[in-house]
């Protein structure tokens, strides 16, 4: 029985087979990246890849896949592309630096912290949001209205904010050092998530990464309201802060 399918199957797979893809989805990405971290996260995304291929297959009752290897490497090569075309576009709707996109052991997961770390300074987490949406990902108002539960004029006021601070955000990118690495654990783990959320497209996720922030503060502003007030709800929402609470999920109104 082909490794994969035993995995996917929960069944124990020869050990020595094991190692041998293994090895070989290693070399290969090594091969791609040029960077050993990076080797190590792209072949760990094939494997997850990988998996829920087959069981995608047996769900409609496909022919098992005879080469596991080469199904890996495949893989492993299309996440790659994707990952390179993502840095791409982020790189060139910054301006950042063009020549370091040409080498891909250069222009890796660092810089692509930096641009959001940049992005985090400059834009609120609304704007950043409508802006990635927007201008990266290629939505329509519409579409990220939906996606962010608010209207389309209020996307059209973030995005004209968004665009507005860019200049600021490019400068920054573009000094000979770029953003200084932060000091703070914390944050360094929410720009290596919101990283990762964006090379590998999980554009759900990384919009929930940025407007983290933008919740904290609503619960603290309708915390220290209602502290002092409590008379901070009005019926329907929290007009003053611009968030509705009318409905079970947070809607942004402005």
């Amino acid at each position: 029985m082909i490794i994969l399918e035993e995995l996917s199957a929960g069944h124990e797979p020869e050990e020595s087979n094991t190692k041998s893809l293994q090895l070989a989805l290693k070399r290969y990405c090594l091969a791609l990246t040029q960077s050993p971290w990076e080797a190590e996260d792209l072949a760990q995304d094939t494997w997850v890849k990988a998996l829920g291929y087959m069981k995608t297959s047996e769900q409609i009752n496909q022919t098992n896949h005879p080469n596991p290897e080469a199904l890996l490497l495949r893989i492993a090569r299309n996440t790659w592309i994707d990952i390179m075309r993502r840095r791409a576009t982020l790189s060139r709707v910054l301006e950042m630096d063009q020549s370091r996109t040409e080498d891909a052991a250069a222009y890796g997961s660092f810089e692509i912290e930096a641009a959001f770390q940049a992005l985090r300074e400059h834009l609120s987490p609304l704007q950043q949001a409508v802006f990635l949406l927007r201008d990266v990902f290629g939505h329509s108002g519409i579409e990220a209205a939906e996606i962010l539960d608010t209207t389309d004029g209020a996307v059209k006021a973030a995005l004209h904010r968004a665009r507005q601070a860019l200049p600021a955000v490019r400068h920054e990118l573009l000094q000979a050092d770029g953003p200084s690495l932060p000091q703070d654990t914390e944050l360094q783990i929410e720009l290596s998530h919101l990283a990762a959320a964006y090379e590998q497209g999980q554009i759900a996720e990384l919009i929930e990464l940025v407007l983290a922030d933008e919740r904290q503060e609503v619960v603290m502003a309708v915390s220290s309201q209602s502290f002092q007030s409590g008379q901070g709800f009005q019926s329907g929402g929290f007009n003053s802060i611009g968030w509705n609470y009318a409905e079970p999920g947070m809607r942004m109104v402005a």
